[in-house]
């Protein structure tokens, strides 16, 4: 289609002759290369290599051109809770605040410090800080804050009530100034499902 488009006849091309699971992981490869994959997904092709494909993380690196570290550190993503994963996926989060979040072993604590990172909307540096704080336990009086516990409470019921109610997954983005409420779908004809339920 870009020859095409570029309106060239001739198209220099190199055939090779690969098996199916080498075919597979070459098409991984290329996928995983793809500027706008997010970081869940990211982390998720490069742990099909390893699993589906018997790769190391070192041969990974060699195929996709990154330091072995870069995909460690992307794989650990994976040990997050689904919902810090839904937040990647989505962009409310970055992959360096997901890392510093790891730091957290209490998973409550680290679910409870992921959506204030997105209320209050703070950078890497600012959640380092966060993350250091509650460490040290310096950071008792902030971070317990029962008026945003319950404001959180509030918008995790709104979340599951809008979520059965359309059957899909539903995210709000709220904090005191603004927020976002992000509907999944699945193609258009699930699209046109949805529009139905919401009478448009």
């Amino acid at each position: 289609r870009a020859f095409q488009k570029l309106q060239l006849t001739r198209i220099p091309v190199r055939i090779l002759n690969v098996s199916d699971k080498s075919s597979a992981v070459m098409t991984l490869i290329e996928n995983l290369q793809r500027e706008e994959l997010n970081p869940v997904d990211e982390a998720v092709g490069y742990a099909s290599l390893i699993r589906d494909f018997g790769l190391t993380q070192e041969g990974v690196s060699e195929r996709v051109g990154k330091g072995r570290a870069t995909i460690a550190n992307s794989l650990r993503l994976l040990h997050l809770e689904d919902e810090i994963q839904g937040f990647l996926r989505l962009g409310y989060i970055s992959a360096g605040q997901g890392k510093l979040l790891l730091s957290i072993d209490d998973r409550e604590q680290r679910l409870h410090l992921a959506r204030r990172v997105i209320e209050e909307d703070l950078s890497v540096r600012e959640t380092e800080k966060l993350i250091s704080r509650t460490k040290k336990g310096k950071n008792n009086s902030t971070l317990i804050r029962p008026s945003v516990d319950v404001e959180n409470a509030a918008i995790q019921d709104l979340e599951k009530k809008i979520a059965s109610q359309l059957k899909t997954k539903v995210y709000f983005r709220h904090n005191k100034k603004k927020g976002k409420i992000i509907i999944e779908y699945y193609g258009n004809d699930d699209l046109q499902r949805i529009l139905e339920k919401l009478r448009l």
